[in-house]
């Protein structure tokens, strides 16, 4: 009888305890389960955090170096950008070429300009232009000597002359190169690297090419007409 009553006390004992063992193991569970996850972010903010500090001084070194050097780089860029034009240079290069033939008194007498289409597989593309020269031989010369210091960039290739009596008749093919600009820029947070010096020299050397003149054409009206018959 009395076996009986502890067997029956100690079952209702388990299961009054029952419970509690059932809820502290759930919050045991949920323990662990927050404390990995709130680790896991801890990690990450802090992994951010390290991030974010290096790209803060990528910015700042980036904005030092565009503010030292926006005054000079702009045209240095321009400059690059005439030597290399980014679209096909033949209407430039054909008035250059016409420009420095008219400085010294030499006749172009046929000119022709070919190719220039833009190939996927290549980042340079090329023009050939050919040209017939009319004149007296030391302009001439003079003027193929020229060609390697005018800009946009162009390459003699083939030279032929025929003279007479100091007149010279000079056929000439040359070709220019032009190059589209990248069409996507760099990562905000990447570095930026600065210009070599041979990059500076090539830049310096450039600037002291014979430079197309661009004509810039005012707009024109609308004007008021105080008589409306009279064009």
């Amino acid at each position: 009888m009395n076996l009986s009553k502890g067997i029956s006390a100690i079952s209702t004992n388990a299961r009054v305890l029952v419970w509690p063992f059932i809820l502290l193991a759930i919050l045991l569970f949920l323990f662990i389960f927050v404390l990995k996850i709130g680790i896991g972010q801890i990690i990450s903010l802090r992994e951010e955090l390290v991030t974010s500090k290096a790209e803060e001084v990528i910015l700042s070194q980036k904005l030092n170096v565009l503010n030292t050097s926006q005054e000079s780089a702009l045209p240095l860029a321009d400059l690059s950008l005439i030597a290399l034009p980014s679209e096909n240079p033949a209407l430039t290069i054909i008035s250059q070429l016409k420009t420095l033939s008219a400085e010294r008194g030499i006749t172009i007498s046929n000119i022709e300009a070919s190719g220039g289409a833009q190939q996927e597989t290549t980042i340079i593309n090329t023009i050939e232009v050919n040209l017939t020269l009319n004149g007296e031989i030391a302009p001439t010369l003079d003027f193929l000597k020229t060609l390697k210091t005018t800009s946009p960039l162009v390459t003699l290739d083939e030279v032929k002359v025929n003279s007479e009596v100091g007149l010279a008749r000079v056929e000439v093919k040359i070709f220019g190169q032009f190059a589209p600009l990248p069409t996507t820029l760099p990562a905000i947070a990447s570095p930026l690297n600065e210009l070599s010096a041979e990059d500076k020299d090539i830049l310096a050397k450039i600037s002291t090419y014979n430079l197309p003149v661009f004509t810039e054409v005012p707009p024109s009206g609308p004007y008021e007409r105080p008589d409306l018959f009279n064009f």
